[in-house]
């Protein structure tokens, strides 16, 4: 009979209940509450600084170009009418400037550059003041066209435009006397000039100084007539053959000097320079030709490699007689 009594250890298979314990790993869904881990595939909102791809916009300071402000591309805004004070380029094309009382600048000048309307630059009509054109350190202007500027008050001075290729002033006729400054045309150090143009050019009271234009190809001036001060013609490499058909007097020197292609110079009507005549270091300079020069105030020097050979007595010096501006028929 005390066998049966042992059958009391059935109640250990109670604490086989503990099993349900186990169960309670149902708690190891928590775990996968450790889907959580999703959010940081949240990092996807690193996405966002790819929004640092607005970093773009800054190489939209490519439009830094635009600083220079070419007038051409819109038409005018303002019927022409004249302006009164200083203008640069852009805004004298934007107005529709006929005249301007004051300066004209660049203002930052690009691309091509047509002011189709302007007749006057500083024009008081007896030139006793007036305006100048200031054309200075432009990287994008292409070329600069006036064909209907007759006038200017004080100078023109067009210089380390690197890109300029042509400047047309087919209009002008005088240029004044000026005391602000030692010239009243300067053309210098424009890497990419190849034509200087001014058909109708007759008058410079004051210097003519283009120098150190390395692809000029073309001056043209072929109705200068008188020139109050001196002309300079200076280290012009591609410079061929500079036209002044109907230059007559020059009041100060005539300088020709350092252009290495300049091949012929032929100034037939020149009669009389006040101060001196220098033609030097031309290397391919194979014909001068002045055939009409009676007068040299000082001293005159051709050397290297051209000698010019002339009687003496064509040359002589008279005393300097002032001489009335010329003016062409027309």
């Amino acid at each position: 009979s005390p066998p049966p009594p042992s059958a009391s250890p059935s109640p250990p298979p109670r604490s086989a209940s503990p099993s349900p314990p186990p169960p309670s790993a149902s708690p190891s869904p928590p775990p996968p509450s450790a889907s959580p881990s999703p959010p940081p595939p949240s990092a996807s909102p690193s996405p966002p600084p790819p929004s640092a791809s607005p970093s773009p916009p800054p190489p939209s300071a490519s439009p830094s170009p635009p600083p220079c402000a070419s007038p051409s591309p819109p038409a005018p805004s303002a019927s022409p009418s004249p302006c009164v004070g200083d203008r640069t380029l852009a805004e004298a094309f934007q107005q529709g400037c006929t005249e301007v009382t004051g300066d004209l600048t660049d203002g930052g000048a690009c691309g091509d550059v047509n002011l189709p309307h302007l007749r006057y630059v500083g024009g008081n009509p007896e030139l006793l003041d007036g305006g100048s054109i200031r054309v200075l350190r432009n990287d994008n202007l292409a070329s600069l066209t006036m064909n209907i500027l007759r006038r200017v008050g004080e100078s023109i001075s067009v210089r380390y435009n690197d890109m300029l290729a042509s400047l047309t002033m087919n209009n002008l006729l005088h240029l004044p006397i000026t005391r602000a400054h030692g010239y009243c045309l300067r053309v210098e150090a424009n890497a990419n000039l190849t034509s200087l143009t001014m058909n109708n050019l007759e008058n410079v009271y004051n210097n003519i100084d283009v120098e150190n234009n390395p692809n000029l190809l073309s001056l043209a001036m072929p109705y200068l007539g008188n020139v109050g001060g001196s002309i300079i013609v200076l280290g012009n490499p591609n410079l061929a053959s500079p036209t002044m058909n109907n230059l007559e007097n020059v009041d100060g020197s005539f300088v020709v000097y350092n252009n290495a292609n300049l091949a012929s110079l032929t100034m037939n009507r020149l009669e009389n320079v006040d101060e001196s005549i220098s033609v030097e270091a031309n290397f391919n300079l194979a014909s001068l030709t002045m055939n009409r020069l009676e007068n040299v105030g000082e001293s005159f020097v051709v050397r290297a490699p051209l000698f010019l050979s002339r009687p003496r007595t064509a040359l002589h010096r008279t005393a300097a007689q002032p001489r009335a501006p010329r003016h062409r028929d027309r």
